[in-house]
């Protein structure tokens, strides 16, 4: 600290000095000029300026040594974050009442096609339901014929995420920020589309969902005009937005980016299913915002089983396939994944 008050001492002293010697310069030249005034006229309005450039000389000589105490010649010290004071906002973490669902699923038959996550399964097939099976793997790509006879709002069995992702909390201050789902489809199968909507609505907490986002990418289907915008009509949260034509994923995500309402945004393809409490870890809740990498299923088979995942993932790349985008991540140390909660810097 002496150090820096002595260079502070010679820096002031030295500016001062510089301002002195060239007052005295223009005093000098000023008493000059006074004794030819007589002689050259031209001279006198220089003369008569005299009064003014010295008190601009003393203005200049006072802001230096005004500003001399904020001048800054080491690091700049962290700041450190102000305490909220959000007298709503209450200590401790989020208990599970105050994450429910947005919608509390309905009793499930244990019997049903497809019921708990598991694959859709048939032995004798007429000739008219082959021939529908084989029109919607040639229309989609997938089973629509599983997918059509599977309920919408099919639970997908006993909770299979790792220890370390169940026994997560999130701290009710900051509070973390609802979020707007945004979800992309084009002549998407009708079964596959609201089960994606129904799958957020009964895994998302509704302190966290303030909106779901269905944007048309110019579909063709009449099923997917009217009988879609009056079928989300009951479920609240649920909008529709289109495009006049198709004009590609990147552009219809910025179309429901600029319509959203939240200040978190969260995109979904428009054939997967959300599992218990997905939403709250993508939440950022203050310091470095978090770039989660969620591990995705892939596409369902034949069937459209969904079952469990290994853990131990941190970091991912994306990896395009012949028919869909999937994450490529990356298994890591369990020592390492013990912090893969924490934002990748």
């Amino acid at each position: 600290m002496r150090l820096l008050r002595r260079r502070h001492m010679a820096l002031r002293l030295a500016v001062v000095g510089s301002a002195f010697v060239l007052f005295l310069f223009i005093l000098h030249r000023d008493v000059s000029s006074t004794e030819q005034a007589t002689e050259k006229p031209w001279l006198k309005s220089l003369v008569s300026q005299k009064d003014h450039v010295l008190d601009l000389m003393l203005g200049a000589v006072h802001n230096l040594r005004d500003s001399m105490p904020k001048l800054q010649i080491r690091a700049p010290e962290p700041q450190e974050t102000p305490v909220s004071t959000n007298q709503s906002c209450l200590p401790g973490f989020y208990t599970p009442a105050e994450l429910k669902p947005f919608w509390e699923r309905p009793p499930q038959d244990p019997n049903s096609p497809g019921a708990d996550g598991k694959a859709f399964h048939k032995d004798k097939w007429t000739p008219m339901e082959t021939q529908e099976k084989e029109e919607g793997y040639k229309k989609h790509c997938f089973n629509a014929f599983a997918s059509d006879r599977i309920s919408l709002q099919r639970a997908l069995g006993p909770d299979t995420r790792p220890p370390e992702c169940v026994d997560q909390k999130f701290r009710r201050c900051p509070p973390l920020p609802a979020t707007s789902v945004i979800i992309v489809f084009h002549n998407e199968a009708w079964s596959t589309l609201l089960r994606t909507v129904y799958s957020v609505l009964h895994t998302s907490p509704a302190i966290l969902l303030r909106e779901i986002i269905l944007v048309d990418d110019a579909s063709t289907d009449d099923y997917l005009k009217d009988q879609l915008e009056q079928y989300v009509k009951k479920l609240q949260v649920v909008r529709v937005v289109r495009q006049e034509e198709r004009k590609g994923l990147i552009t219809a995500r910025l179309l429901g980016a600029s319509v959203a309402q939240a200040e978190v945004l969260t995109f979904l393809d428009a054939h997967c299913e959300y599992k218990p409490t997905s939403l709250a870890p993508r939440r950022p809740e203050g310091g470095p915002v978090p770039s989660p990498a969620p591990r995705q299923n892939e596409e369902p088979g034949p069937g459209h089983h969904q079952g469990p995942r290994s853990s131990g993932i941190k970091g991912g790349l994306g990896l395009v396939s012949a028919s869909f985008l999937c994450p490529l991540l990356i298994p890591v140390p369990r020592m390492l994944n013990q912090q893969a909660h924490r934002a990748l810097k």
